[in-house]
């Protein structure tokens, strides 16, 4: 619904669609509109819609971005690939003795006369990475 005052023409009145409307800018004519509140607020459907479509284009970068972070990390950590000793003696190329400043290096064995073969009566108690003993000083 629809109505306007237009001096010289008189009340106008629109009911149902708004159709043949003309704007009037040289005498300042008013034209008033009653709308519904469905009218005036829009769809909520298209609300939903538009909200549904930024969500998943926001999750589907989001994912994309969080699958090249971790190719990028993970080509970052890839370990180089060489020739691989499988003989059986290659764990002792592993651990054989270095030269570090300020670390000395023991042997196993003596550890294991130092602890008395890592015998009961020796051991001082359990830690978390097992169980600790107590050694004889002058074997070390």
């Amino acid at each position: 619904t629809a109505f306007a005052y237009i001096s010289g023409i008189g009340c106008l009145v629109w009911n149902g669609e708004l159709v043949d409307t003309v704007q009037f800018l040289t005498n300042g004519e008013i034209l008033s509109i009653r709308l519904a509140s469905s009218e005036l607020a829009g769809s909520s459907r298209t609300k939903i819609v538009v909200g549904i479509t930024v969500s998943l284009s926001i999750f589907v970068i989001l994912v994309f971005a969080a699958y090249m972070f971790w190719r990028y990390r993970a080509k970052q950590n890839k370990p180089t690939l060489g020739v691989v000793d499988t003989s059986q003696d290659a764990w002792k190329n592993e651990f054989a003795p270095r030269e570090i400043s300020g670390i000395n290096f023991v042997e196993m064995h003596t550890i294991r006369t130092a602890t008395d073969d890592f015998s009961s009566s020796n051991k001082l108690g359990q830690g978390g990475f097992g169980p600790v003993y107590k050694v004889r000083f002058n074997m070390l």
